[in-house]
């Protein structure tokens, strides 16, 4: 088992594996008398939920670039206990028999079994309505506002520019961001679409329909289920999205995304660093 970081407030710092979404991972120690017992909340802002580089670079800095790579939420979701040896954290039969297999003492087998019991439980009912395709011939209502977000990603520098449009009948808005320690193309998606999501609950906009070019984000917003890498990000959408009238997730081919693409290009292009 592994912890996805929420709020923090649940993750001990030193005790707890939450530095990777692969592997169980904690930092090696020793702790300080006065940070043994921090969880991972002590190490943002004060009254956010941003890491605060000081506080890291203090701490653990040997792990800054780790740390800063983690996108916890925003909104305040809780941390969540998530399933290593599967892509969506989710235990299975088959995961638990790889799990087994895998050359743990009984003490650690013991400890993560007990530890996985109700998270096993609660995924029996969660994987009957994640395992339904949703398949969808027409558009859902989109009540005249569609919005379209992309995001482009330099492996390199794990450097990030995300673009969005939102589309309503008397106008067509374009924005875009930058964003770092991004760790994959998918994660760089997933941050466009939440940008893109808090944009319209700033505008007032209370019913729309958002359309993307990638499938696994799309697949992920509408399981219900994500993959430990996304949980912070994904958490504050479905957090804002509680707040709309009606909001729907579709995918769209790459060609009817160009306008989102040429964004986040752009917003890339303007912090990207040339090589030599």
């Amino acid at each position: 088992m592994g912890w996805a970081v929420g709020d923090g407030k649940t993750i001990k710092v030193w005790q707890d594996p939450w530095l990777s979404t692969s592997r169980q991972l904690q930092p090696m120690g020793p702790p300080t008398e006065a940070s043994h017992d921090i969880v991972v909340a002590d190490l943002f802002q004060a009254n956010t939920q941003d890491w605060d580089l000081n506080t890291i670079e203090r701490e653990l800095p040997e792990l800054v670039d780790v740390i800063l790579s983690i996108k916890p939420s925003k909104q305040g979701a809780p941390d969540k206990l998530f399933w290593i040896h599967t892509k969506d954290g989710v235990y299975t039969t088959k995961s638990g028999l790889i799990f087994n297999d895998k050359g743990f003492t009984t003490e650690q087998v013991l400890t993560k079994a007990i530890v996985a019991a109700k998270e096993w439980q609660n995924a029996q009912t969660r994987e009957v309505k994640q395992h339904q395709p949703r398949r969808q011939t027409e558009p859902p209502p989109c009540y005249g506002v569609v919005v379209q977000t992309d995001a482009a990603w330099i492996e390199n520098s794990r450097m990030a520019g995300i673009g969005w449009i939102i589309k309503q009948a008397e106008c067509t808005q374009s924005f875009q961001n930058t964003s770092s320690f991004v760790t994959s193309p998918l994660m760089a998606e997933g941050l466009a679409m939440r940008d893109a999501i808090r944009k319209c609950k700033e505008l007032g906009i209370w019913r729309f329909r958002c359309e993307s070019d990638s499938t696994q984000l799309i697949k992920a917003l509408n399981s219900k289920m994500e993959p430990p890498e996304l949980y912070g990000i994904i958490a504050d959408i479905r957090l804002d999205c509680t707040t709309f009238d009606s909001v729907s997730f579709i995918w769209i081919p790459r060609l009817r995304n160009v306008d989102a693409d040429r964004l986040a290009k752009q917003a890339l292009n303007l912090v990207a660093v040339p090589t030599a």
